[in-house]
């Protein structure tokens, strides 16, 4: 691998993980802002409310008392790791920048000292406090996003956040009115801040040889550097303040306060787009120029797309606003004129101001941001003169478009992507939702952005179907080539059948394996549990042969749920699992030159979010699921289902998807019916359990065992009633597991002495032990609809131990039986057949002996070594010598 690629590759997985925590901070900053704007306003009165924002409204502009240097240091280290920082560069400019911001300091104060309004006299001088604790903490905050420690940055912004939700949530419960308590616990809150910061600041700082001359030099390099960042940022941020102003200067507090209220609606939206940038930069700085033409151009199609969606979002949280606030109600109708800030403004700030910044083109990004400053004051002066608050209000959002359009045909022509018609879409967007506004009454208004926005998915459907499909279609000759979204068209050859790919040529990382001494990148994404499905592919990456960069669940909610009901694993562990499984899906358009194991059901309507990694990955379907007709798939969506069957379909037959089954049923089911060639690779058993296998058994009763869930679905209850049955042979039944049925399961251990309960256990060597230990494994799986056991890993792990196996004649179960001397099998309803059949194993030894001997060879296809065997093959095409 070269030094370049070695980049590529950390950078794309830093700033998946910086990116992934940063937005999940910002959900704690949505709450602050949310406590901040929504809260504080059902306690305190209209005026003082004002106040309240006026104050919030100036501490945004805080940050051109720096003059550039935080922006400086920030632009001349983006990129260099931290062991890497000139630690006396960073004191210098901190000494400047304190000393900088005292005398600012002084200033403020002044100016509210002798302010004739007492009320906005006190917000000046808690500004004057406020300044140089702020601005050393945005310094520091700088220089955190600027090494490509995000995380750092993330975490202070948590502790401003979390300590404001705190303080601010304590007045309120207490029903304080007084708005300067609220300031003050503002400001307590930003010590805690920069107090993190500054204890997380070990190494970046050095105080050793500063020398004055130099210091002031640096800081003048560093001005210069930063100012024309500064100013472009913030002018971008003017553009909106100054509607703001010109309504503080032409209407009262009170409307003052009503209008913020609709601007930190927009605000936090452009707050979290704003991080995603911020993210960005360290990372594009590291990347080649190819990389981020290619970066850039997908980010352009997502956004463009993506982002009109929030003209949806504002009716319904526009009604829900109203009703808790209605006091508020008319300026959050206002709010309206504001919402295109959200499209184009939030386009600007992830695509062009971070493409700006990485190609050093500061003074286009303030050309930029000056014209739509030029374009908002005249709206605001307008609007002013007419008194007209809507017009106030269209100048930045007619700006935020313009600026977008203009910055939309600079970027696409200095690096050569085809501009299309990405922009059509949220400008169309744009124009029905200001008409539906104006003319349509708010329920009408919002049915009609729905259809439309319904309408544009469902012509894009065959787009769609081609998207997740890997942009694949078929040239009369036969080959494949990308899709019309590509800017080159790229040859690939066709499956053989058996779903394999069958050239040398394809040995690259865009096509089957990895480069040579490179081991192959592997990610594992699962339903419930990799490590548990996986052990041979974990084995594999033990031996040095693989890596694996990841392991996810594919429901993010429903695995929490799951890590906590079932697993019983600790609020943080569950919670810190289900943030790298969201964290999955912001990767995505980050992720290449990985082999993805995806696993999830046929028909599944997340082959929308997943299934676009074939375009830049070779996936690995894997599937249990013998049963593909539409009647019978866990997975229906009404209508939608023949949609998502031709979508999967496409994608199955990818040449960079690849299918392996874990039974041969459902190979053939696969090729017979869509033609679709896989391979079958069944799961692993550890070696554990075949190292603990006892031969011989002694003297007692009949030992039972259960393993799995405690539901009907695994005839638990079936099974207690026929140990009760038993009264008259020597047996002893214990269950493990966890599920609906541990009440029945502990009360039948507590009335029984014959039936033991030991709950979940989930250590392998402890259940391979426990397996030894025991004669015979029950396991009568009931089917319902959309379910069967379809392979039943339990009964594997039992046979290795040593165990015999009762069970189900279930499309799994007999998979792994059929072929044994005695299969041990029963119809789900024989249950008399099953105590027979007990009865026997109780009573007589070489009916027990001939059951065990009968199953024990057909364990040894499942050991790891040899499923690892063939995952090998499929994930680095090595065959075994």
């Amino acid at each position: 691998m070269t030094q370049a690629e070695e980049v590529e590759q950390t950078s794309g997985r830093a700033v998946a993980a910086n990116l992934y925590v940063a937005l999940g901070v910002q959900l704690v900053a949505f709450v602050a802002s949310g406590v901040s704007a929504f809260l504080v306003p059902r306690v305190v009165a209209g005026t003082d409310f004002g106040y309240w924002q006026l104050f919030l409204f100036y501490v945004g502009f805080l940050g051109f008392a720096q003059l550039g240097l935080s922006d400086g240091i920030y632009l001349r280290i983006g990129g260099i790791p931290r062991r890497r920082i000139d630690g006396s560069l960073v004191a210098g400019q901190l000494v400047v920048l304190a000393l900088l911001q005292a005398l600012v300091a002084v200033c403020l104060v002044v100016i509210g000292s002798t302010s004739v309004d007492p009320d906005r006299g006190w917000i000046w001088i808690a500004l004057g406090v406020l300044l140089p604790v702020f601005s050393v903490k945005r310094f520091f905050g700088f220089v955190f996003q600027a090494i490509n420690e995000t995380k750092l940055f993330s975490a202070s912004v948590l502790v401003e956040c979390a300590g404001l939700v705190v303080a601010v949530g304590a007045l309120l419960a207490l029903r304080v009115e007084n708005i300067r308590l609220y300031v003050v616990a503002y400001l307590a809150v930003q010590v805690a801040a920069l107090a993190y910061c500054l204890t997380r600041s070990r190494g970046l700082v050095s105080w050793r040889g500063l020398r004055p001359r130099a210091v002031l030099r640096e800081s003048g390099v560093t001005m210069r550097a930063g100012i024309p960042l500064l100013v472009g940022n913030f002018t971008g941020t003017l553009s909106l303040a100054f509607a703001r102003l010109a309504i503080d200067h032409g209407w009262d507090i009170e409307t003052f306060g009503a209008i913020s209220l609709a601007v930190t609606v927009v605000t936090m939206v452009l707050t979290v787009l704003a991080q995603a940038s911020i993210v960005l930069f360290p990372a594009l700085r590291q990347l080649t120029p190819e990389r981020v033409v290619q970066v850039v151009a997908r980010l352009r199609r997502i956004v463009y797309f993506g982002l009109p969606v929030a003209y949806l979002v504002y009716f319904p949280a526009c009604a829900v606003l109203g009703w808790w606030l209605p006091d508020y109600a008319d300026a959050l109708r206002l709010a309206a004129a504001l919402m295109p800030l959200c499209v184009f403004d939030g386009a600007s700030q992830v695509l062009y101001a971070t493409y700006f910044k990485v190609a050093r083109r500061e003074r286009t990004l303030l050309a930029l941001n000056s014209g739509a400053l030029a374009v908002s004051a005249t709206f605001a002066l307008a609007g002013l003169a007419a008194h007209n608050l809507t017009l106030v209000l269209l100048g930045p959002a007619l700006a935020a478009i313009g600026k977008c359009v203009v910055a939309d045909r600079i970027v696409t022509r200095a690096l050569s992507v085809r501009s299309g018609t990405g922009l059509a879409w949220p400008l169309v967007m744009t124009l029905v939702f200001g008409a539906s506004v104006r003319f349509l009454p708010q329920g009408l208004a919002f049915a009609v952005m729905v259809l439309i926005f319904g309408a544009a998915l469902l012509a894009r459907r065959r787009t769609v179907g081609a998207f997740v499909s890997g942009f694949v279609r078929r040239e009369p000759d036969g080959r494949s080539v990308r899709g019309p979204d590509h800017e080159t068209d790229r040859s690939r050859s066709p499956r053989t059948d058996t779903g394999r790919r069958g050239t040398d040529d394809e040995n690259t990382s865009e096509g089957r394996l990895a480069p040579v001494n490179q081991k192959q990148r592997v990610r594992l994404i699962h339903e419930t549990n990799p490590h548990k499905y996986f052990p041979a592919v974990y084995g594999l990456e033990r031996g040095g042969e693989i890596e694996i960069v990841g392991q996810h669940r594919y429901s993010v909610a429903r695995g929490w749920l799951r890590s906590w009901i079932r697993d019983r694993r600790p609020f943080w562990d569950r919670t810190r699992m289900s943030l790298a499984d969201l964290g999955l899906r912001l990767r995505l358009p980050f992720l290449h030159d990985e082999v993805v194991v995806a696993g999830f059901p046929p028909w599944d309507i997340r082959i929308l979010l997943l299934g676009p990694l074939a375009l830049r990955n070779r996936v690995v379907y894997h599937t249990s699921w013998p049963y593909w007709r539409g009647d019978n798939v866990p997975r229906r969506y009404g209508p939608l289902t023949p949609l998502l069957q031709r979508v999967w379909v496409a994608w199955l037959r990818s040449p960079k998807v690849e299918t392996v089954c874990i039974i041969d049923a459902t190979r053939r089911e696969l090729l017979e019916r869509y033609g679709v060639g896989a391979v079958v690779i069944p799961h692993a058993v550890p070696d554990v359990f075949f190292d603990s296998r006892v031969d011989a058994r002694s003297d007692g009763p009949l030992r039972l065992l259960y393993v799995g869930s405690l539901s009907e679905d695994k005839g638990v209850d079936r099974l207690l009633g026929i140990v009760r049955t038993l009264t008259d042979v020597p047996v002893q039944l214990t269950i493990v597991g966890d599920g609906p049925l541990r009440e029945a399961c502990a009360e039948a251990a507590s009335t029984d002495d014959r039936v033991r309960y030991l709950g979940r256990v989930r250590e392998r060597a402890v259940l391979a032990r426990l397996m030894a230990e025991h004669d015979v494994l029950v396991l009568l799986s009931q089917r319902r609809e959309g379910w069967e056991e379809l392979f039943g890993i339990v009964i594997v792990e039992a046979i290795a131990a040593g165990m015999g196996v009762l069970t189900s004649d279930h499309i799994g179960p007999r998979t792994i039986l059929g072929e044994a001397r005695v299969p041990g099998l029963f119809s789900e309803d024989d249950t008399e057949g099953v105590v027979r059949r007990l009865r026997r194993l109780a009573t007589d030894p070489r009916e027990l002996a001939d059951l065990k001997q009968g199953q024990a060879g057909i364990a040894d296809a499942y050991r790891e070594s040899e499923v690892a065997r063939r995952w090998r093959s499929v994930l680095t095409g090595a065959e075994d010598a």
